[in-house]
């Protein structure tokens, strides 16, 4: 199976029951009020229960929620010390999910945290009731594991770049399910939070940066008394959102320090509705953003938004009015993050790592660039498709705007692909199993050099949304 590499090995301890009543009484499991989301006044609880344990000072981000390690058990030490030598790998943090019974489940997700040691193995541990943990990839037939009581799985990389994992409801399985998941975190350097705007290399030419003049960029948005959102990319070609105010000077705006920045998929999530009318709506808007960013309101008229020391203060109509402009803000930044992106670049890395034999290959063909795009859109509504699940799970948002053929929904999902995976779904759909030819070298390459990533993902984000940019256009 390709770029699999899962090794599974049982009865690791001589007394698993033991254990299991041990991690049953000695374990603190973070409060169940910080692992709920209330929407419409709705209470939802995230189906299990969750701790993390670790070395002094460590925390760990992960949903959006940052938490402080508690300090190794005596336990959980011992444990360590037996998956470390059976993985040959050290960690310094473990997560603990308690399944309550066949109900609890965890969504489709890689474990790719900024937080995490990316070529460092992840180590599963499970006591308790058996569960089943589905891998998925786009081209290939799912595979299922059954972790067992008393197991431990390896994966070992590239698998969790490759392939989503997670373990759906299985009614049937009644017993208590505990997981402990062993990673390494590694200490970043403290990022810069606020970057200046910076052009991209293929920038749009009505893209600005630093001061402007009213009504000049596409990529600024007034909401009001001087506020803008404005877009940019960091000098790693990362797309950025500026919520901020500005300050007048002649026939200029310049930026000030009073302002937020975010990423594009969390500026979605917190905009995703509009303003919070009740403190239950309030503090649903915190569930799925970062843990060093803010929401305050004494009366749900105007609303602080800060994250570290930056802050900027908004009423609840710019904050509709952004909400209102949500779906052609996403879409701009979709686009700028594709401009930045370099399709061939990419594919070169990848290319001609398992091609499959001379055998394989029927006949040689020559097809046309335009061929070779339909390709590429078809891959990207696939990968949209393969991001429904996540996106459908989080429950921020209103759902009359965020339908599966809305322009919302589907640039929800496209901020949640990757350019490999676009490049590694491509790759498999020219020269994969399935396919009944090879192109040559030459119509390859002329595709390679011609290909617009911006103009793909404006075709495929009209083949899903045809119906809402039919009403728009009437």
């Amino acid at each position: 199976m390709e770029n699999f590499n899962i090794e599974l090995f049982d009865n690791v301890f001589e007394h698993p029951k033991d254990i299991f009543q041990r991690l049953e009484t000695e374990i603190q499991y973070i409060p169940a009020t910080q692992c709920e989301v209330n929407i419409y006044g709705k209470s939802y609880k995230i189906p299990r229960q969750l701790a993390a344990y670790g070395d002094p000072d460590l925390t760990y981000t992960f949903s959006g929620l940052t938490v402080a390690c508690n300090i190794w058990t005596p336990l959980l030490l011992d444990l360590k010390k037996a998956v470390e030598k059976v993985s040959g790998t050290s960690y310094n943090f473990v997560i603990i999910n308690r399944y309550k019974d066949g109900n609890s489940c965890i969504g489709q997700h890689k474990d790719n945290e900024p937080d995490l040691d990316p070529t460092s193995p992840i180590s599963s541990l499970s006591f308790g009731e058996n569960r089943t943990m589905v891998f998925k990839k786009a081209g290939c037939e799912d595979q299922r594991i059954e972790l067992q009581d008393n197991s431990l799985m390896v994966m070992r990389t590239p698998t969790n770049t490759e392939w989503t994992h997670g373990i759906p409801r299985q009614k049937d399985r009644k017993g208590v399910r505990i997981n402990l998941t062993f990673r390494k975190i590694v200490n970043k350097k403290k990022r810069k939070l606020d970057p200046e705007p910076v052009v991209p290399a293929k920038k749009s030419k009505t893209m600005i940066e630093g001061a402007f003049t009213e009504g000049e960029g596409e990529n600024v948005f007034p909401i009001g008394q001087d506020k803008f959102v404005v877009l940019s990319t960091t000098s790693r070609n990362n797309v950025i959102v500026h919520l901020r105010q500005y300050k007048r000077h002649g026939v200029k705006l310049y930026p000030t320090k009073t302002g937020v920045t975010l990423q594009p998929e969390w500026f979605d999530r917190v905009f995703a509705r509009t303003a919070p009318r009740t403190p239950t709506e309030l503090e649903a808007a915190h569930f799925f953003v970062p843990a060093h960013f803010k929401i305050r309101t004494q009366d749900f008229t105007r609303f602080e938004l800060q994250r570290d020391q930056k802050c900027i203060s908004i009423t609840d109509t710019e904050w509709d009015f952004i909400a209102s402009k949500l779906a052609t803000i996403t879409t701009l930044a979709i686009q700028y993050q594709f401009q930045t992106w370099d399709f061939k670049k990419e594919y070169e890395q990848l290319h001609f790592q398992d091609l499959p034999d001379a055998q394989h290959a029927l006949e040689f063909s020559n097809p046309s660039p335009q061929d070779f795009q339909k390709i590429l859109v078809s891959c990207v509504c696939e990968l949209v498709k393969l991001q429904e699940e996540v996106a459908s799970a989080c429950l921020f948002g209103d759902p009359a705007v965020l339908r599966p053929d809305s322009i919302i929904y589907f640039n929800r999902c496209v901020l949640m692909f990757t350019l490999k995976e676009l490049v590694q779904l491509f790759k498999d759909r020219v020269y994969g199993y399935a396919s009944p030819i090879i192109p040559t070298a030459q119509s390859i390459e002329q595709f390679l050099n011609s290909v617009q990533l911006t103009q793909v993902i404006d075709e495929a984000r009209f083949e899903t949304c045809a119906l809402e940019y039919l009403v728009q256009a009437m």
